[in-house]
């Protein structure tokens, strides 16, 4: 007769585990997770990037700033030597004129192979005679060293100044414009000029009356009237040519 084996209860095997025993051959095996991976510090990063290496292009010079370096030209004329005057607006700077602001204006000079450099800085003032605010209409002297031009002095009137090319001492005129330096004839090396005045040929109570017009004379270099002219061009220009 055959003997039986018992049956082996499942609690068997549950109490050899708690023992340490062997896990049972059907028994799935205990797989453990992989750990999750761990991103890289920017410190670590950065320890591996290669910095980056300086340029070795060298820097690039200053660029000049201040009066007749960067400012564009309103207007010029040629000088006898050759040499360039003209007017440099400020924008960035206002001043007061008679009627209105302006802006800050200089006379520069750029003479033969030479940089631009300031001549006749622009400044306002109190006496209209003095300011030298809205520098323009400028007339070269080609018979010496001088430059004239006008500003806006008074609401009726320009005021006509003269500066040296050689020193830069400016020098006020008279009131007006000057339009020309004459070059023939007998008020060679003189200057035309328009002025507005009071007319002068009739009385205020006279209908004929015309309160300011426009009159021209001929005057020196120091502003000093040599000749009044004519109203009438024709006139004018036939007294200009003796």
């Amino acid at each position: 007769m055959r003997r039986l084996l018992p049956s082996i209860s499942p609690i068997f095997f549950a109490l050899l585990a708690a023992c340490g025993g062997s896990t049972p051959p059907s028994a799935a095996p205990n797989v453990s997770a992989d750990p999750a991976p761990v991103a890289p510090s920017v410190a670590s990063v950065a320890s591996v990037v290669p910095a980056a290496s300086a340029s070795s292009t060298p820097p690039a010079p200053p660029v000049a700033s201040g009066p007749c370096t960067t400012l564009p030209r309103k207007e010029s004329v040629t000088a006898r030597d050759g040499s360039v005057v003209y007017v440099e607006e400020n924008p960035a700077i206002k001043d007061e004129a008679p009627v209105d602001v302006a802006p800050r204006s200089n006379l520069c000079i750029v003479r033969p192979g030479a940089a631009p450099k300031l001549l006749l800085a622009g400044h306002p003032a109190d006496d209209p005679s003095k300011s030298l605010v809205g520098m323009s209409e400028l007339v070269a002297d080609p018979g010496a060293d001088f430059v004239y031009f006008s500003t806006p002095a008074w609401v009726t009137s320009s005021a006509a100044h003269a500066v040296s090319l050689t020193t830069g001492a400016e020098t006020f005129l008279t009131d007006g414009t000057v339009l020309e330096v004459l070059t023939k004839g007998k008020y060679a090396g003189k200057l035309v000029m328009s002025h507005f005045r009071l007319d002068g040929a009739y009385p205020v109570s006279s209908p004929k009356y015309r309160g300011r017009v426009e009159m021209y004379s001929v005057v020196d270099r120091t502003g000093k009237t040599v000749v009044k002219l004519p109203e009438d061009a024709a006139a004018r220009k036939a007294l200009l040519a003796k």
